[in-house]
């Protein structure tokens, strides 16, 4: 094996819908790593985007080239596939169904997975923990939304809610 392959990071490519706060839509794929760089399994598209890098790559198959969107610019991403880190990933049962609006004014209604420290459930204390990219499961899949473009988030249950595990798209 050479130096190169050695050094070598296996990625994946992942299919993804973009949504930009312009109001542009693109379809694309994105590359993630086989392995995280800072939690046990795959590399997810949410880690992507909550990296401190500003910029994220998106490749496009048909023109063989890759565009690079400024992430403060990506209102949110739709998933196409699950995204799941590994089986051992942190358990995601307890969520909160809540609306969110965005500052497109676009209204989203779903399930947001809460992975707090006892204690720590609400979801207040999930949306100001300092990740810029949050999961939300509604009727239409699974979005990665940007906390950065979000106007309101209303629970609709008083209390977080505890069901079986599900893989997210």
């Amino acid at each position: 094996m050479s130096d190169e392959e050695a050094f070598r990071v296996i990625k994946r490519l992942v299919p993804i819908r973009v949504r930009l706060t312009t109001g542009r839509q693109m379809s694309a794929l994105v590359k993630c790593a086989e392995q995280a760089e800072h939690h046990r399994g795959r590399e997810r598209v949410k880690d992507l985007l909550n990296a401190p890098e500003p910029l994220l790559p998106l490749w496009n198959e048909v023109s063989q080239a890759s565009t690079l969107v400024n992430k403060r610019f990506i209102e949110l991403v739709e998933l196409v596939e699950p995204d799941v880190a590994s089986e051992d990933a942190p358990d995601l049962s307890t969520h909160r169904q809540v609306t969110v609006v965005l500052s497109s004014e676009s209204g989203l209604r779903g399930s947001l997975y809460v992975s707090s420290p006892p204690g720590h459930e609400r979801t207040l204390d999930f949306l100001n923990r300092g990740e810029r990219f949050f999961y939300l499961e509604s009727e239409s899949g699974v979005q990665v939304v940007n906390l950065d473009h979000v106007v309101t988030v209303t629970d609709l249950e008083p209390r977080p809610v505890t069901v079986p595990p599900t893989d997210l798209r």
